[in-house]
């Protein structure tokens, strides 16, 4: 893989003007993408890994070609505009991918609670290498600045070593996961709960996403190898991975924000939770329950409806599923719906990802109400938890999923997330008990018993 990657990389380096975006490819036996993520990881190297096992789809990004942060109320514009810029410049092999992701919103750092110091509030990334699979292949891409990337070379020659150093996810040992800290308390979490639904009876809201987050000891860096985990037992999600610094951000995340393909757009709707039983006759008397709840409904609805509005405004025909479908994950049952329509002439993924984040799913109704709520409200910065993270093409086409169901990782410990939407008739123990069936796939990811 080496050699031919950087051999070609070389000779399009010396044809390229200066500045432009060279990249390269070459094709691959079998690799393991886990496996991939790992390597790139035990050396240090920033990384992404993006997996979508039901659909055969997967990338892994190691190192930077090219790195862009930004912040405030237009970060996600930002991004667009500087992706725009970028690929017109691209020389090489057609496909080019950059990784994207950006915050729940933009909120002060909080004294207690997990560090992001290592997440730009919006971050855009052309990776130095991409492995990606799709329809049975394996292609690598090497991608430099010509003329002014001249470490270029040596990067692709070294990231190549490690990931041919391929390393094998190990099996953890179950293990009694201690919890060091809980942001709110569950005693809080109820509180807020009702005092949520109070609200919302004196219509403040129509809904308002409350989210908690729990500590939890690791004896040791377990997270990246939580990767192949949650691909195997929630092969219908978005399984994710990004590791910065000394930092790792794993889940595996149900939820779509919204795809672009050839002007085709379509959000992924989900909301309306129950949790699954052992038993098979009472696991499929819930999910028919959730699918009778006027209270879910409702809550569904809510997310369904924002999503139609917004695609409104890029779309001149809008289109959405008839009634919400059950997908049964291994831990919760949720109502999901389809909404999609045809954009309009140079509309591109960011467009759409700015006008509809945060979405009801993750916020509330009306969004600026429920945001400055929850701004008051919540004890930690939720980061990238709630945000958005994903991947845009050189058209400007890509596909960004809702960063949920996770937990953000450094040596020694780690932060989960999960959250809940509050609606008129929300129980507090309720909601509780959902929040602690979000939180268990993923603690027992890291090795929980």
């Amino acid at each position: 893989m080496g050699e031919d990657l950087v051999g070609a990389l070389r000779s399009s380096l010396r044809a390229a003007p200066a500045g432009a975006l060279v990249t390269v490819t070459v094709e691959l036996g079998p690799r393991d993408a886990a496996g991939l993520f790992l390597a790139a990881r035990a050396t240090g190297t920033n990384a992404v890994a993006w997996l979508r096992p039901d659909d055969g789809v997967a990338r892994v990004a190691a190192g930077e070609a090219l790195a862009f942060a930004a912040r405030g109320p237009g970060r996600i514009h930002a991004l667009r505009r500087r992706w725009a810029e970028l690929r017109s410049s691209i020389v090489g092999a057609p496909g080019l991918r950059a990784f994207t992701a950006f915050s729940f919103d933009e909120r002060p750092d909080r004294a207690d609670g997990p560090r992001w110091d290592d997440f730009p509030s919006a971050l855009l990334v052309v990776p130095r290498l991409l492995v990606e699979w799709r329809d049975g292949r394996v292609i690598a891409r090497a991608t430099a600045v010509a003329s002014g990337d001249g470490g270029a070379l040596d990067d692709v020659a070294r990231m190549c070593a490690q990931l041919e150093a391929e390393h094998a996810p190990q099996e953890e040992s179950p293990v009694a996961i201690e919890r060091t800290a809980e942001l709110p308390s569950p005693e809080r979490w109820r509180e807020d709960v009702a005092r949520a639904r109070e609200e919302i009876e004196r219509e403040l809201f129509q809904k308002i996403v409350l989210a908690r987050t729990v500590r939890v000891h690791l004896a040791s860096a377990v997270a990246e190898g939580a990767l192949s985990t949650l691909a195997r037992r929630f092969p219908a999600c978005t399984v994710y991975a990004i590791g910065r610094g000394d930092s790792c951000l794993v889940g595996a995340t149900p939820e779509s924000l919204v795809s672009l393909a050839d002007g085709a757009a379509q959000v992924s709707c989900v909301a309306g939770t129950a949790p699954r039983s052992a038993d098979a006759g009472e696991d499929a008397a819930r999910a028919q329950a959730l699918a009778r709840s006027g209270k879910e409904r409702a809550e569904h609805d809510l997310v369904v409806s924002a999503a139609r509005t917004t695609l409104e405004g890029f779309c001149d025909v809008v289109t959405e599923s008839d009634m919400p479908r059950l997908i049964g994950l291994a831990n919760v049952w949720h109502l999901a719906s389809d909404v999609g329509g045809r954009v309009r002439a140079g509309v591109e993924l960011l467009d759409l990802a700015a006008a509809l984040h945060p979405t009801p799913a993750v916020c509330g109704v009306p969004r600026q109400a429920a945001l400055r709520s929850l701004a008051q409200r919540e004890p930690f910065d939720r980061g990238w938890y709630g945000g958005v993270l994903g991947w845009v093409d050189e058209r400007g086409d890509g596909d960004l999923a809702v960063a949920l169901r996770c937990a953000l990782a450094r040596p020694g410990d780690a932060w989960l997330f999960a959250g809940c939407g509050i609606v008129a008739g929300s129980d507090p123990e309720a909601e509780l008990a959902e929040s602690e069936a979000k939180l268990r796939p993923m603690l027992e990811a890291l090795g929980a018993s």
